[in-house]
């Protein structure tokens, strides 16, 4: 049974099988398990195509690293200037912080120093109704003393 599939192996490779002819005999084996062995004919044509495959394969894995290593390095390039601009509006913020902070400090100073003007404004007036009130007294004391005087002189004559 042995001759007789390798018979049918070698008729399916050759394309044959349309005419019938015997078993091939045992003396003609050796022959045929060469030719058996033997390359299919499309073969070398599939090596070549793996072959090719492969070297595409393996060049995309080159240009694929190549191309990583060109993005890594234009994504890290944005990063930095995205932290670059980070860091100057944290600085520009940290800059107004301070300058409210002034204002801030500015304005409680101001509301000091306009707390003491008023302060000195209403003793100013008060110190001047005072002053009105004494001179007033001081006008009629000194009405007073210079009716008295004149009484005296009056009553020495």
């Amino acid at each position: 049974t042995r001759p007789y599939i390798c018979y049918i192996f070698r008729k399916l490779l050759s394309g044959g099988g349309a005419g019938r002819s015997a078993p091939p005999e045992l003396g003609d084996m050796d022959t045929f398990m060469t030719e058996a062995v033997a390359e299919p004919q499309g073969m070398k044509k599939v090596r070549d195509l793996h072959g090719q495959l492969q070297d595409t394969v393996s060049n995309l894995s080159t240009k694929i690293t190549v191309l990583l290593r060109e993005r890594e390095k234009d994504f890290l390039a944005a990063y930095r200037h995205h932290m670059y601009n980070v860091q100057k509006d944290l600085q520009d913020a940290k800059r107004s912080v301070k300058k409210a902070k002034d204002d801030l400090r500015n304005n409680d100073q101001i509301k000091k120093l306009k707390k003491e003007r008023d302060w000195f404004r209403n003793e100013a007036l008060r110190l001047e109704k005072l002053s009105q009130t004494q001179e007033k007294e001081i006008d009629s004391i000194q009405v007073k003393f210079n009716t008295l005087r004149d009484d005296r002189v009056w009553f020495e004559k």
